[in-house]
């Protein structure tokens, strides 16, 4: 990685931002600059545009630049200091076709106001009731192992963190039928996948077959969603899930509920984004576990004196430390949201360099995370750095789940989701990795293993349990 400049706050410049050079320039080697090669594969594109340029560097894409940022004093600046300099905006264009004007869509007051009527749904005293639903699904997975059992975990964690997201919101009213479910949501991966990069919207209204597959994908979302919101409603049962925790929200200064299209999008976003996150946080710390035995040990260990037999509750998730370690160690090497994207609000300075009003920024964690300055042996897997008091790392060296106030409200719930997971496969067994050399990474809509990983399950003791 290139050499970094010392900081320098743009209020600590003497010259103003346009006088200043911009970023240096990531060679595009085409009339259309980089797209090619992002819309290919953009994780290589990136990393090899890093390590010659540094962690600040401009991508072109046709008519336009992209401006990777990936240095915490960037990232600080970005999502902390300079909030309100740098917005959602068009950045997430392609998103906001899935989720609407939901809350990571959301700038300005409008952000605003549903951070603050969404927060409390989302407090960890109101999450903890929760886990045991956490539990219940994956037990229903995880007792269902044969010894010798051939799976992709990828396909495997997306089931079940999609069960638990049903659970834990709907309370299983969905039903067992989720085959149209899948689709929809299969189908806006797969576009906002491929369009994510494209350097211009394409509209709607076009009759192509990927806008004819969204708009039919989102049909069928919205029928479902509205659908299991009207009967919740008419019924005047309480499940204490998230679905009555968005019912019950109220803005705490208007009193006004929150209206029917805006818990839609909320809904949307949960299921879209909520549960795909997790799972490739699973899949990954899955095959970092089966590469490494004394680490997957550490954890048996752990779980067998915490939980011995029980379902987990939420005081046991607080005490599986190490368990908890291993998964964000997981999400340093694999942040599953590996880049987001804002736009620059006005003219800035990032460390001596022109950020010019309307550029367009990919924040990067998968390259903070990678970053020897503040990472010593990057690549190395290694939980002891997340143990006790070095757990925290709240200073923009680590932002898996972003980080200032626009952090994802969702942090705990998939925390104490992926733990439950890790702890009650490893007391059961392990899923053994068939062909770990040829695990790779994959951008979708989060950071995949392409092609899926391959697993077989074996017992503890070499018997199912």
């Amino acid at each position: 990685m290139a050499e970094l400049e010392p900081p320098t706050e743009s209020h600590e410049t003497a010259l103003a931002p346009r006088e200043l050079p911009g970023p240096p320039v990531a060679r595009g080697g085409s009339l259309l600059g980089a797209a090619r090669g992002m819309l290919r594969d953009p994780i290589a594109f990136i990393l090899q545009a890093t390590r010659e340029h540094g962690p600040l560097v401009r991508i072109p894409l046709g008519p336009r630049t992209l401006t990777v940022i990936a240095h915490p004093d960037d990232l600080q600046q970005v999502l902390q200091q300079g909030f309100g300099t740098y917005e959602r905006g068009r950045v997430v264009d392609v998103m906001r076709l899935v989720m609407g004007n939901a809350l990571p869509m959301s700038d300005g007051e409008v952000w605003r106001r549903k951070r603050r009527i969404m927060q409390p749904a989302f407090n960890r005293s109101r999450l903890k009731h929760l886990v045991h639903k956490m539990a219940a699904v994956t037990a229903r997975y995880v007792e269902r192992f044969d010894e010798g059992e051939q799976l992709d975990a990828s396909d495997l964690m997306m089931r079940l963190t999609r069960d638990v997201i049903v659970e834990t919101m709907f309370s299983g009213e969905l039903g067992e039928d989720t085959a149209e479910l899948d689709k929809a949501l299969a189908d806006l991966e797969h576009y906002v996948a491929r369009y994510a990069f494209v350097p211009f919207l394409v509209p709607l209204w076009l009759p192509t077959p990927d806008n004819r597959t969204l708009r039919a994908a989102l049909a069928t979302l919205h029928e479902l969603i509205d659908g299991l919101v009207a009967a919740r409603r008419a019924s005047g049962e309480r499940h204490e899930d998230l679905l009555d925790a968005l019912l019950d929200a109220r803005d705490e200064e208007s009193g006004e509920p929150m209206p029917a299209d805006e818990i839609r999008d909320e809904l949307i976003t949960i299921f879209f984004a909520g549960h795909e996150t997790t799972a490739n946080a699973l899949t990954w710390t899955t095959y970092l576990l089966s590469t490494h035995p004394e680490e997957l040990a550490r954890v048996r260990d752990e779980v067998d004196r915490v939980l011995g037999d029980r379902a987990p509750t939420a005081a046991d998730v607080e005490q599986l430390g190490y368990t908890t370690a291993v998964l964000r160690e997981s999400m340093r090497l694999y942040p599953p949201g590996w880049v987001f994207g804002r736009v620059a609000a006005r003219d800035d300075v990032l460390r001596g360099h022109q950020i010019r009003k309307g550029d367009l920024l990919a924040i990067v964690p998968l390259v903070t995370h990678r970053m020897a300055e503040h990472w010593p042996e990057p690549e190395r897997f290694d939980p002891e750095r997340f143990v006790g008091d070095r757990g925290g790392h709240r200073d923009f060296t680590y932002v898996p789940f972003g980080c200032g106030p626009h952090m994802c409200i969702g942090t705990h719930f998939a925390t104490m989701e992926a733990v439950v997971v890790l702890a009650m496969i490893a007391r059961r067994g392990q899923l053994v990795v068939e062909r770990p050399h040829e695990v790779r990474m994959k951008s979708t809509v989060t950071l995949h293993v392409d092609g899926g990983l391959p697993v077989r399950f074996e017992g503890r003791d070499g018997g199912a349990q």
